[in-house]
């Protein structure tokens, strides 16, 4: 994936720095994570605290557009950004399967 814009720009009143990026994205699966890793590896950033607040794309073009938010902390994220965008952020926990019983289930007796 290849960045076709990249744009960096500084907010002090809000303690953050903004970033757009348009990317360059073919035939491939895309979510924000990977997205939020690309700007932070570009940047030379610590990727836990970049949050990617808006990712859009159009129909029949192969390029994401994205908005992420780069905080010097994550206690000072927690105050700027509402809850949605903050749990939007945190890694997905892929779950073991279950693990199926070892106890076979009760045999009904039949009474005829």
């Amino acid at each position: 994936m290849n960045f076709t814009k990249f744009e960096k720009r500084e907010n002090p009143l809000l303690e953050r720095t903004e970033i757009s990026a348009v990317f360059d994205v073919e035939n491939t699966s895309f979510n924000r994570r990977e997205a939020a890793t690309l700007v932070a590896k570009e940047a030379k950033i610590n990727p836990d605290t970049v949050y990617s607040v808006k990712l859009s794309h159009s129909s029949g073009s192969h390029s994401v557009s994205g908005l992420f938010y780069v905080y010097k902390d994550q206690d000072t994220a927690k105050v700027y950004l509402p809850k949605f965008i903050l749990n939007r952020n945190i890694p997905k926990v892929e779950e073991a399967p279950a693990e199926e019983s070892k106890e076979a289930p009760a045999e009904e007796s039949k009474e005829a």
